[in-house]
């Protein structure tokens, strides 16, 4: 699996969980919706892009919330993230939410 957050973190579980689960949403909906023809999900796709692939780690005002930031944070390569970002398919997400990844 792409993300995992120890149970066990000492400091700032908590906060590594909910950073981490935003890292997942976005690798969900390039994932889901980079064919969707419905407009709603096609801007969810293209937003979640956006922000993983056109992160330039500019200092803003977002920036704990960026990606590059949260890859940080959760001590995640970018670029390992991405690579694995592109590879999945709307199956695989399917597998992955039924833990038969």
């Amino acid at each position: 699996m792409i993300l995992y957050v120890q149970e066990h973190c000492p400091n700032g579980y908590r906060e590594k969980l909910l950073l981490a689960s935003i890292l997942r949403r976005a690798v969900y909906d390039i994932a889901l919706y980079k064919n969707s023809t419905r407009l709603q999900l096609k801007r969810r796709y293209q937003d979640a892009r956006r922000w993983m692939f056109e992160a330039n780690g500019e200092l803003r005002e977002d920036h704990f919330t960026s990606f590059l930031s949260i890859c940080s944070i959760l001590d995640q390569d970018p670029s390992d993230i991405r690579r694995k970002t592109l590879g999945l398919r709307r199956e695989d997400i399917r597998k992955i939410e039924h833990g038969r990844f």
